[in-house]
């Protein structure tokens, strides 16, 4: 069969105006993709580059658009994202939800394929900020799923009535707006009685044929699941926790999650796959819990579970969700709203709702509002700045991935020190080295200290010997840190000298690097789990290297013997 189809696609090269040779080719992918899903999608594959020539060459277009999408349903029921297309082909590209944000949400549907189709994962969490699109795109895929087995039933939960009357309000349109949705095109044979198959006032909607447990059941967390549904298809969890003061109550965390553990997930069959999505307000909200059990409970090693955290802005400080035809939100956009937290001392709402990073503030030791700020060095009478005592460095340092390497530069001022510089990177040791080596440079750096720990002790001999040969003579020192003392302690020990006497550049001041490391520094919390520490921990280097490079010296006054 294969050699037939490479034959007669060949020959619909060098025939293009000839149609039937094409509606053969369809006939077989579609017959093929019954028996055999990888070649019947390289078949497909292989007759959308076809009718795509077609179309470049200006053959026959609306029959050969039609065409395309007679493709796109064959493939749907083995890729969502040839169904996300397929379901929106009628619409105006600008118009749809999936084309405009394909490039930047794919991951996300291959994540959702390795869920629901390729059984590769029994749970997904995913976070992302607001209005990107994820509770429209779940939306969606239910929308498949209910098509592809309708005798399964599923289960949505959200905080509110309101959410769950809107997500069901979606599946319906969905199902019955043929002006605009394909649904119909792509499940024919799946029957659906707007009279009989709908309930508005208990949200739940059936598709195929009614059943005890219907195709989907929206409920909020608040209301009474029992008897309500037995999932065995894709239960989904949205926005369970309404809001920051929702999340601030222990109590009220604590009683949502008895409700998840003893209501919602207990509706769930052990065949069922679960979704968490939703804003990331605290490490131990009903997200956190769940997670923390899979990572750390031994009795959860088999199930298989992804996390996926799309950020607004990435690690560049620009933004992630830049989609095409302007529906989506620029990097101006991301910093104007950080700015806008900022302004009002809450970092934290900031990482929670835009960066996927929940904080818990009792536990937080560096809050914006317990530091002090500058705009400018301190100036004498007459206006202007006065030379610092010292001027020194600390490097804490890393050889890329997620850790970054940090090293601030202090003016110190008597007992104060101004943080007026600081390299602040992810990048490998080509990457950081040239910024380094420009800082110390430019900021006339006295001395400098590494951590000598994790090559860092071989970084500061590279960088001593660059400097060497330019003539920029600096004291340079690497010392190992001790291990009798965490990281943690020493941040925690080093924080009073910190928020006392170390000050910070103004918002306005700052660089990208700059920013990212004092946002870092907002987000530690003793009380969280692998996260972050290089900002905390290198200005705690930098308080206890006062006492390693500038020991004070004593003297005497005697006369001389000889």
């Amino acid at each position: 069969m294969a050699g037939y189809f490479s034959r007669l696609r060949d020959f619909a090269y060098k025939n293009p105006n000839n149609q039937d040779v094409v509606v053969d080719l369809l006939k077989i992918a579609q017959k093929t993709i019954n028996d055999d899903t990888k070649l019947g999608m390289s078949y497909c594959r292989q007759l959308k580059d076809l009718l795509w020539d077609r179309l470049d060459k200006r053959i026959d277009i609306k029959e050969n658009y039609k065409l395309i999408h007679k493709v796109l349903i064959i493939e749907s029921r083995y890729s969502l994202d040839s169904y996300l297309t397929a379901l929106e082909w009628n619409r105006p590209i600008k118009e749809r939800f999936w084309q405009p944000r394909r490039k930047i949400l794919l991951p996300v549907i291959h994540d959702l394929e390795d869920l629901l189709i390729n059984d590769k994962l029994d749970e997904y969490f995913i976070s992302q900020p607001p209005r990107t699109g994820k509770s429209t795109l779940v939306l969606f895929v239910l929308s498949w799923q209910v098509g592809v087995s309708p005798e399964l039933a599923n289960l949505y939960v959200s905080n509110s009535g309101t959410l769950c009357n809107a997500f069901y309000q979606g599946l319906k349109e969905i199902i019955t707006d043929t002006s605009t949705y394909c649904w119909r095109e792509i499940f024919p044979e799946v029957a659906f009685d707007a009279n009989s198959f709908l309930n508005a006032k208990e949200t739940w909607l059936e598709v195929g044929r009614v059943k005890r447990y219907h195709s989907l059941t929206c409920r909020s967390i608040d209301a009474s699941l029992n008897g309500a549904c037995d999932c065995n298809g894709l239960l989904i969890s949205d926005d369970l926790v309404s809001g920051i003061e929702e999340a601030l109550n222990p109590e009220r965390m604590s009683s949502v999650w008895q409700k998840v553990d003893n209501n919602m997930i207990t509706r769930a069959k052990e065949t069922a796959k679960v979704m968490w999505i939703g804003t990331r307000w605290s490490i131990k909200d009903p997200i956190g819990v769940r997670i923390e059990m899979l990572q750390n409970d031994p009795k959860f090693a088999g199930l298989r579970f992804k996390i996926r955290n799309m950020p607004a802005l990435n690690d560049k400080d620009e933004s992630n969700f830049e989609y095409d035809y302007g529906v989506g939100f620029s990097t101006d956009y991301y910093q104007r709203r950080r700015a806008s937290f900022e302004n009002f001392g809450d970092e934290a709402s900031w990482l929670a709702q835009y960066q996927g990073s929940p904080i818990e503030r009792s536990g937080t030791i560096f809050a914006p509002e317990s530091l002090t700020y500058y705009d400018e060095l301190p100036k004498d009478k007459d206006g202007k700045t006065l030379p610092p005592d010292r001027i020194f460095a600390v490097v804490d340092v890393a050889f890329n991935g997620s850790d970054f390497l940090s090293m601030p530069v202090g003016y110190q001022y008597g007992d104060i020190i101004y943080i007026d510089d600081w390299v602040f990177d992810n990048g490998n040791k080509a990457t950081t080295q040239p910024k380094v080596l420009q800082c110390l440079m430019k900021n006339q750096v006295s001395s400098c200290y590494f951590e000598a720990n994790n090559g860092g002790e071989f970084y500061a001999e590279e960088v001593k010997k660059a400097l060497a040969e330019i003539n920029f003579v600096i004291n340079i020192m690497s010392k190992y840190a001790p291990n009798t003392i965490s990281k943690n302690d020493r941040i925690f020990r080093c924080s009073t000298d910190i928020i006392s006497n170390f000050r910070f550049k103004s918002t306005a001041r700052r660089n990208k690097e700059y920013s990212m490391a004092m946002r870092q520094m907002f987000s530690f919390t003793i009380l969280g789990k692998k996260q972050h520490e290089d900002a905390c921990d290198s200005l705690a280097m930098m308080s206890m290297a006062r006492a390693i490079l500038f020991r004070g010296a004593s003297f005497e006054i005697f006369q001389r013997p000889l």
